[in-house]
C-alpha cells in the first residue's frame, strides 16, 4: 500500500500563504477559505514538502494547475513575484521596501509585486476582451458565480466539486481561454456561461422563483452581485 501523505508541517503553511500575502498569486483571489497549497513538482514524485516546489493558489487555479491548464513555468513566475534583493548602500544600511507602500529602514530590500502589478505589466492580447476591463471582469465574473453555484449542488448532493471544469468547458467551446476571447465573441462567451449557470440545480430553484441569478453585462459594477440563498 502507499505510504499515507504527510501534512504540510505549519511552518511551512505560514511561510507560503505569507509569500504571495494571503492571496492567490495568479488571480488575486483573497478569501483565505478558498486558498489551498499547491505541489508544483507533485508530491508523489518526491513524497516531500519542498517550500521552493510549493505555492498557494485559490481553488479555481489549483484545480486547473493539477490538470495542466497552468504551465509550470508561470507558477515559478508566481513565486518570483516575491523577491528578496540584498544590496549595499553608502553607510552599510540597506532599505526595504514594500511593494508599492512607504520605505522603511531594515536589512533587505524585500519587494512584493501584488497580482494586480503583475497583471498590468503583461501584455494585452490585442483585439481580446483584456482591452475591456468590464468585459473581460464580466466573464470571469460569471465564471466564478457558476463555481459558488456548483459549490452549493455539491453540498446538497453529496457530488465531488471540480473547480477547474467551467474553464475547460469554455475553452473547449469557444476555443479560447476566457482572457483570450475576442471582443467579437464576447456575447457567445456570455451566453455560455450564464447558460452554464442557469442549468445548475441551484440557478433552475432561483430561476423558477423569479430570483436574480445573475448580474446582467449592463448593471454589472465589476464585482457583480454575489449573493446566494
Amino acid at each position: 500500500m502507499p505510504a499515507t501523505r504527510k501534512a504540510v508541517p505549519k511552518q511551512i503553511e505560514k511561510r507560503l500563504f505569507q509569500e504571495v500575502g494571503s492571496r492567490c498569486p495568479l488571480c488575486g483571489e483573497p478569501d483565505v477559505a478558498r486558498l489551498r497549497i499547491h505541489h508544483i513538482k507533485p508530491y508523489a514524485e518526491s513524497a516531500t514538502h519542498d517550500p521552493d516546489e510549493m505555492v498557494v493558489l485559490c481553488a479555481n487555479c489549483h484545480a486547473d494547475a493539477d490538470v495542466g491548464a497552468i504551465p509550470v513555468e508561470k507558477l515559478y513566475e508566481a513565486k518570483r513575484g516575491f523577491r528578496i534583493i540584498k544590496f549595499p548602500l553608502a553607510d552599510a544600511t540597506t532599505q526595504c521596501v514594500h511593494g508599492n507602500e512607504n520605505i522603511v529602514a531594515g536589512r533587505d530590500v524585500n519587494i512584493r509585486m501584488t497580482a494586480a502589478a503583475r497583471r498590468d505589466r503583461k501584455p494585452t492580447p490585442a483585439g481580446t476582451v483584456c482591452e475591456d476591463p468590464r468585459k473581460v471582469g464580466y466573464l470571469q465574473y460569471l465564471a466564478k458565480r457558476y463555481n459558488q453555484f456548483r459549490e452549493w449542488d455539491a453540498r446538497h448532493g453529496g457530488e465531488r466539486m471540480k473547480y477547474g471544469f467551467i474553464h475547460g468547458a469554455y475553452a473547449r467551446c469557444m476555443k479560447y481561454a476566457i482572457r483570450t476571447t475576442p471582443i467579437d465573441a464576447f456575447a457567445e462567451g456570455v451566453e455560455f456561461l450564464q447558460g452554464k449557470i442557469l442549468g445548475t440545480k441551484l440557478g433552475r430553484i432561483m430561476n423558477s422563483r423569479g430570483q436574480r441569478v445573475f448580474s446582467p453585462f449592463d448593471d454589472f459594477d465589476g464585482k457583480g452581485d454575489m449573493s446566494m440563498p
